[in-house]
């Protein structure tokens, strides 16, 4: 069997940022856009009402409801209809059904039409049955551009409502991210473990990030890999609280990191934030711009996220999960690895026993819990977790070898 790359893989969800004492949970953003009044502003868009009607703490319903919006919603439904009366004008005329052409112009259809010449559906109407085939056909092509129009005009409305929400996303993140982080909690421990860093204060911190440092320049072992789901740059804040307890300047930058540190969604200081849908079928071509896809595709290129998730996953011997719900949202990312028999342990570091018991059920439920893999769970609202120091001692002190 072909010796796995990577000793662990850490992956961090929000959760991760509760534990460091950030306040960036989806009710806290939540509680943001109120007070700029961004409900209020917004009001006339569908999603945003969607959005406001469905708070919850977690921010895999934020991205739950942004999936219902592009599938189920009234512009959803309507731009849907669109796209059949577009897809019917592209039949050969001999094939054009009067009635369907006549029922899909009614109601919210003439609302969408209303900037438009309604005169060519009625000529429309009144030719198909003539014969004049070049004259229906033209017709046709004279309608189709007028709903090109019309979904171009609609998709340039979601981006803007899109682009309002990451400008204030971010506005966001950069304040929470003003509040000092408490390196004692078990995230930062775990972060820093992980790199072969031992957390026991400012100290031994300073000291393990000076190893890393080689002619001024930053050096991770690249036996590690971290995949964060978050748009914080924690390692980025934990050297920013070294700096300022120590007086030392530790310019570290996403750049550094760019070999180990892969962050799902964007991240902060690149200015690029990433949400919105999963690639599922159905979305009309207006609401496309939610999908998570197209989104990364603009900042980072043609780009199969989920793959190189599964990739990582595949070559790690060792797996820890912080923070982030398996059982919710983004269980598709974990989906193909978990259905194989890897016999890597998975650490699980979730809030109490109530996440734990979730997440079992979750996972046994749908016949998870295969072959030789061990999951353990571990509880960070506990005082003091030996377990969670046990797996940092051993992580951080590991002799195994790992070759490319």
């Amino acid at each position: 069997m072909e010796e796995k790359k990577y000793k662990t893989t850490l992956i961090l969800g929000n959760g991760f940022d509760l534990s460091l004492k950030l306040k960036t949970s989806y009710e806290n953003f939540h509680e943001y856009l109120v007070s700029k009044g961004f409900y209020e502003k917004h009001n006339s868009s569908e999603l945003i009402c969607q959005i406001k009607a469905n708070i919850t703490n977690y921010w895999y319903d934020f991205e739950q409801v942004i999936k219902d919006y592009v599938l189920c919603s009234k512009t959803s439904l309507l731009y849907e209809k669109l796209s059949r009366f577009k897809e019917e004008l592209s039949n050969s005329p001999y094939k054009l059904n009067r009635n369907l052409i006549s029922s899909m112009i009614t109601g919210d259809m003439q609302d969408l039409f209303k900037e438009y010449d309604l005169s060519y559906v009625q000529k429309l109407l009144d030719k198909i049955d003539d014969g004049e085939l070049s004259v229906v056909m033209g017709l046709c092509r004279k309608i189709e551009s007028q709903i090109d129009d019309i979904e171009q005009q609609e998709r340039r409305k979601i981006q803007y409502i899109l682009n309002e929400l990451k400008a204030e996303l971010s506005s966001f993140l950069k304040k929470a991210i003003e509040g000092r982080i408490d390196i004692s909690e078990p995230s930062a421990r775990v972060l820093l473990s992980t790199l072969g860093i031992e957390p026991k204060g400012y100290n031994s911190i300073e000291e393990g990030l000076l190893t890393k440092i080689v002619k001024e320049e930053w050096v991770f072992e690249d036996n590690v890999r971290i995949i964060s789901f978050n748009y914080t740059d924690t390692l980025y804040l934990i050297a920013k609280v070294v700096e300022l307890a120590k007086g030392r300047a530790f310019p570290l930058e996403f750049e550094d990191l760019k070999n180990i540190y892969f962050p799902i969604h964007g991240t902060l200081k690149e200015e690029e934030l990433v949400f919105g849908a999963d690639d599922v079928e159905g979305i009309p071509y207006p609401l496309q711009i939610l999908k998570k896809s197209e989104q990364i595709i603009d900042y980072k290129g043609k780009y199969d996220v989920k793959k190189q998730f599964t990739d990582i996953l595949n070559n790690s011997q060792e797996i820890i999960i912080f923070g982030h719900s398996i059982n919710g949202l983004d269980f598709e990312y974990y989906e193909e690895y978990l259905k194989t028999d890897s016999d890597s342990p998975i650490h699980i570091i979730t809030y109490d026993e109530t996440s734990v018991e979730t997440i079992k059920h979750f996972l046994a439920k749908r016949n998870l819990h295969r072959g030789n893999r061990e999951i353990k769970y571990y509880k960070t609202n506990e005082a003091h977790n030996k377990q969670i120091e046990t797996l940092c001692n051993r992580i951080r002190n590991s002799d195994n070898e790992v070759k490319e």
